[in-house]
């Protein structure tokens, strides 16, 4: 997989910081990260992936953008891939993003259940009834 590299930083309106990146063709002004998330990328992804990482991070122009942010990391578990898969899905639906990190492990719906086998009963029941 190839990652894009920002290109420079640059300072605008005082304390806010943003970055020039490539997108294919395109070059875009993203908004700076939290301090935190920058010091969970360091930690969990290579030198060499480090700036891509963050810059694809940043274009993430969503609601609630440091949150989902921080819970694409943690869904991504430092594996670039995955990474891009949820971040996708953010800017699908953000929500997916916080359900999953938030607020999966301890729903009671699905707690104790397989969800492929929770699912296949909603199908059968919503069948039944059309």
């Amino acid at each position: 997989m190839r990652l894009t590299i920002p290109q420079y930083s640059k300072s605008i309106r005082g304390s806010i910081t943003f970055h020039r990146i490539r997108l294919g063709a395109d070059m875009r002004f993203v908004a700076s990260l939290e301090e935190r998330t920058l010091d969970r990328i360091s930690a969990e992804y290579s030198v060499l992936e480090r700036d891509a990482i963050a810059g694809l991070l940043a274009t993430y122009s969503g609601p609630e953008s440091d949150r989902v942010i921080w819970d694409i990391l943690a869904l991504s578990g430092g594996d670039s891939d995955k990474l891009l898969h949820f971040l996708h899905c953010a800017e699908r639906d953000y929500r997916d993003i916080l359900y999953w990190a938030e607020y999966y492990d301890n729903d009671p719906m699905v707690k104790d259940r397989d969800p492929k086998e929770l699912v296949d009963k909603l199908m059968i029941l919503f069948e039944k009834r059309a």
